[in-house]
């Protein structure tokens, strides 16, 4: 039994790694074929954008599937529909509304369902954070949000490379990293998706 376990470990490292790796090749298509220094329109930030897309969708569905995870799962989806609003903000700049009204507004719901479904919340909370993706997802949030954001600073750069500096080098470091944690996070997504279709079927 010890053995079988360690093969389905080693069976999804590598379905992981394959999987990681396959995505990535956007970031290269973008800055040696498209020449496009990852601006707003490259395929780095689509891929991101589809990614927070599909990483919604999973846990909406998981809401669905089973109702006693329903709202933490709601939660957790708005937090993501969050981070989709701000990667999307050249649209709300077209319509002269700041994003930040709406997250505001999806983070007002969230609240709203944790103040109203409290218990619910706090179950399907727990209950992912028990889960094995929930390292994972920790793992990619870390990157999005203090390493993509550390390396993305200009004076770090400024000072790497001195009059040689172009903004094209912060995008892509700052870009990539982001895209490797977003890629985490739907890997954690998929992989608690999985463990309650596994749960609901049995």
């Amino acid at each position: 039994m010890n053995g079988s376990y360690i093969k389905k470990r080693i069976v999804e490292f590598f379905g992981i790694l394959l999987f990681v790796t396959v995505i990535l090749q956007v970031f290269f298509i973008d800055l040696l074929v498209l020449k496009n220094f990852i601006t707003e329109n490259s395929l780095t930030e689509i891929a991101q954008e589809l990614i927070l897309g599909i990483i919604i969708s999973l846990f909406i569905y998981i809401a669905w599937l089973c109702p006693k995870l329903k709202y933490g799962m709601l939660v957790i989806a708005g937090f993501f529909a969050c981070l989709l609003i701000r990667e999307m903000d050249f649209l709300t700049d077209k319509i002269s509304i700041s994003w930040f009204y709406f997250v505001l507004a999806v983070v007002l719901g969230c609240l709203f369902l944790a103040i109203k479904y409290y218990e619910s919340v706090i179950y399907g909370l727990n209950d992912f954070c028990k889960s094995d993706s929930y390292y994972i997802m920790v793992c990619g949030l870390i990157l999005i949000f203090s390493f993509a954001r550390l390396m993305g600073m200009k004076i770090l750069w400024r000072n790497l490379l001195g009059t040689a500096y172009v903004r094209v080098v912060k995008n892509a470091v700052e870009e990539g990293s982001e895209l490797v944690g977003y890629l985490l996070c739907l890997v954690s997504a998929s992989k608690y998706t999985g463990s309650v279709l596994r749960k609901h079927g049995s």
